[in-house]
């Protein structure tokens, strides 16, 4: 029938993908990209960006163990010929540097810290911080579902609701 067909074709071409695909990577093999926001110890953690510093060495002792390579996050060291792990850095909380660089440091391993200046350089509060002090981070969610032009709007909005999280955000507003 033309549903078999269609079945038999699909999964010969999914197969030769796979196969292709498992070659690809005997060939080039894949950098594995771990991405991480806060290490510290927070009672409170909502959003869950945050990973213990027990639990961050306890990773990187298992990256030691695992990978021969351990590279940065740029085009030319992820294309590696054996499988690496890459670690990344976002937002640039001070805990990255206060906590988590020593630990890399001990275990001799790089990472990429992508850092948001204006963050930190003006003392802004991310908006996920500005919604959770206003009582709004379950609205955290619906916003992340919301195409990035229309973020910053959203999260505007709902911190006219919230007079010091707004004082705060004063310069940053779209």
């Amino acid at each position: 029938s033309l549903l078999t067909c269609k079945l038999l074709v699909r999964e010969l071409c999914f197969g030769a993908y796979r196969v292709c695909a498992a070659g690809i990577n005997l060939v080039c093999p894949p950098a594995i990209v771990l991405a991480y926001h806060r290490v510290a110890q927070h009672k409170e953690d909502p959003l869950q960006l945050t990973v213990t510093p027990k639990n961050f060495t306890e990773q990187l002792e298992i990256i030691a163990e695992t990978f021969d390579d351990v590279v940065r996050f740029d085009a030319a060291q992820l294309h590696t010929a054996r499988p690496a792990v890459c670690q990344t850095f976002d937002d640039g909380y001070a805990d990255n540097y206060a906590i988590a660089l020593p630990i890399l440091e001990r275990f001799k391993m790089p990472a990429t810290f992508f850092v948001s200046t204006g963050h930190v350089e003006h003392g802004w509060p991310y908006w996920w911080e500005a919604l959770s002090i206003c009582g709004r981070l379950a609205d955290h969610g619906r916003i992340l579902a919301m195409p990035s032009s229309e973020q910053h709007k959203a999260v505007y909005a709902l911190l006219k609701e919230c007079a010091p999280a707004v004082e705060a955000l004063e310069e940053c507003h779209p």
